[in-house]
């Protein structure tokens, strides 16, 4: 990460005799990846939507006790993994948002993470391995099968709203224990509970979260709950909802996953299932290599089970730089 320091000293011809301190931090990603073999018909080099290219800054500035912050992101994709055509561009704001934080927690204002968002992705958060295994690699597979593909590859996880323009209040850490909650334009309310603690011979990770909605069509539950052991074996657990309709059967998902750090080799395998009845599975085999702090290589293999019938599946490999 590539950091500009800047110093800022007011004192307008001497009479103002206030000094402030503020940092300003430039840092982003580069994150391609190869999709090939299975059911994937030609070899294609896309940019992971699960975990995209993207530039930031952030800046923080030291007010008395209180530190006020600003996140400014944009993702920008060449040939986006997930849904789209071949070819496409797509640049979105991911965040522009401001805030205070300090004893009393943290207090932001527009747009960025709901407060349950992330909540359904407890697999990464667990065995730490982002983009070998779990959810975002299923982000960089499923859009490629899609368009590859007459079949529909039916498998989706349900997590909070995402980023909005909102605002949302943190807890400070209560022995582990973070609150959150949120409220966006268009009158939906996200509340989330989040906790990390040392137990015995490793980490207890739990998330659960609610996203609610106006008119309740959209409504989501999210519940995870995973354990890793200093020698580095992890195993965790998920399950999310959500009302597709008002007096409509709910849509479920469930994966579990075990995963595994040797060094700075993270090993992961993940199963989920997903619909009203558990009729479409997913099944996968990532790795990760943090080669150093600044670069990621990863690959693995997917499977997709349709209720349908269909079957599809593909091995990916790509690596992701940041700065």
């Amino acid at each position: 990460m590539g950091k500009l320091k800047i110093v800022i000293a007011a004192a307008a011809a001497g009479l103002l005799p206030l000094s402030a301190n503020a940092d300003l931090s430039l840092s982003g990603q580069v994150s391609p990846v190869l999709l090939f073999g299975g059911d994937v018909e030609n070899p294609e080099i896309a940019d992971n939507t699960g975990t995209g290219s993207r530039i930031r800054l952030r800046g923080n500035h030291k007010l008395g006790g209180i530190t006020v912050f600003t996140r400014y992101e944009i993702q920008i994709q060449e040939n986006q993994s997930f849904g789209a055509l071949d070819g496409s561009e797509s640049i979105d704001t991911r965040y522009a948002e401001v805030g205070f934080k300090g004893k009393f927690g943290s207090f932001s204002l527009g747009k960025g993470d709901g407060a349950a968002n992330g909540t359904g992705e407890v697999s990464y958060q667990v065995t730490g391995n982002i983009l070998g295994g779990g959810h975002l690699p299923f982000f960089a597979v499923r859009g490629v099968l899609n368009r590859d593909n007459a079949a529909n590859v039916a498998y989706t996880y349900y997590d909070g709203f995402s980023r909005n323009s909102r605002i949302r209040y943190d807890t400070p850490s209560l022995g582990g224990l973070k609150l959150s909650a949120s409220l966006t334009n268009g009158e939906r309310s996200e509340l989330a509970a989040r906790f990390k603690r040392g137990i015995g011979p490793g980490k207890l990770t739990a998330v659960a979260g609610f996203a609610n909605t106006e008119t309740g069509a959209g409504d989501r539950t999210m519940l995870g709950i995973g354990y890793k052991f200093k020698f580095g074996l992890s195993g965790y657990y998920s399950f999310t909802s959500q009302q597709a309709a008002i007096e409509a059967n709910e849509t479920e998902q469930f994966q579990v996953g075990l995963g595994y750090a040797i060094g700075k080799l993270n090993l992961s395998v993940d199963f989920g299932e997903h619909g009203i009845d558990g009729e479409n599975e997913f099944m996968g085999f990532g790795a990760e290599y943090k080669a150093t702090k600044q670069v990621d290589i990863y690959g693995g293999v997917q499977n997709f089970d349709n209720g349908d019938g269909a079957s599809l599946s593909a091995t990916y490999a790509g690596f992701r730089y940041k700065y």
